[in-house]
């Protein structure tokens, strides 16, 4: 494996809230016991949360350009 290939695995582990790497990487001991709904508000996403998530990931939504500054701006 290529040092740049584990370099990537170890940013992905990072950023993943099921490895316990993305919570020893902020100074935590491990992996809450509520980690599954331990957003910023502590509780489990709404359809709606979900659905405003889906739009701005979606191009061919306005909600797209909207969540980002750079688009938006064009």
């Amino acid at each position: 494996m290529s040092e740049n290939q584990k370099n990537l695995d170890n940013r992905a582990d990072q950023l993943n809230t099921n490895n316990e790497k993305y919570y020893s990487s902020r100074g935590m001991d491990g992996r809450p016991s509520d980690w599954s709904t331990s957003g910023s508000t502590g509780n489990p996403p709404t359809q709606g949360d979900l659905d405003n998530r889906s739009n701005q990931k979606n191009p061919n939504n306005p909600e797209y350009g909207h969540s980002r500054s750079a688009e938006s701006k064009k």
